[in-house]
């Protein structure tokens, strides 16, 4: 075997291998409380797994219950595994209300604590749920949750956008290609120009 045919035939292995390899989601620990819509009493409340990919969010909880929830193409808006509409009620500081059609919610909530200090490059679990927002919409979302725009850079089709949470001292990264917010994840606070 020559060396043209060799690099050819190990070329072709590594992008087999990245081709069939599934993108990871960031996940985190959370509690997760279920409720029925209008219970002013506290519903079922145990741990639960938090996961985020490109917008789609996934829910295991400790007894069994899954729930995959894919965007729609309206902010905060999604359809989970059997079609049904589901809606991000409020989102802000460490939790998140999912609210199905027909009366089921999901409040999940996110340690707080002095070990959930956000990881650089890790998705913003407070603002993941804008990931595949468009761009125009999510901005007052991010406004409204305490962030400003700090300052940007564009790379060919996509732009970053650094924005800063006085209260929280917190930044985060924006990318946006295509109109829509691909993902938000945790920056150091000097990328914010702090």
């Amino acid at each position: 075997m020559n060396f043209l045919s060799g690099l050819s035939a190990a070329l072709g292995a590594v992008m087999l291998i990245c081709a069939t390899t599934p993108a990871t989601a960031d996940s985190v620990d959370a509690m997760c409380e279920v409720r029925k819509d209008g219970d002013k009493r506290k519903g079922a409340t145990g741990p639960c797994d938090f996961s985020q990919r490109q917008g789609y969010v996934d829910l295991k909880l400790r007894n069994g219950d899954d729930y995959s929830l894919r965007p729609t193409d309206k902010a905060n808006h999604y359809k989970d595994q059997h079609g049904k509409k589901v809606v991000l009620k409020n989102a802000q500081g460490n939790s998140q209300e999912y609210k199905w059609e027909g009366g089921k919610k999901i409040i999940v909530t996110f340690d707080s604590g002095p070990s959930a200090q956000p990881v650089s490059g890790e998705t913003a679990a407070d603002l993941s749920d804008l990931v595949g927002a468009k761009a125009g919409q999510a901005e007052g979302e991010l406004n409204r949750r305490g962030y400003q725009y700090a300052k940007g850079t564009t790379s060919g089709d996509t732009k970053y956008g650094a924005w800063f949470n006085k209260s929280t001292g917190r930044c985060v990264m924006v990318r946006t290609e295509q109109g829509r917010y691909r993902s938000i994840v945790n920056a150091p606070a000097s990328d914010c120009g702090r």
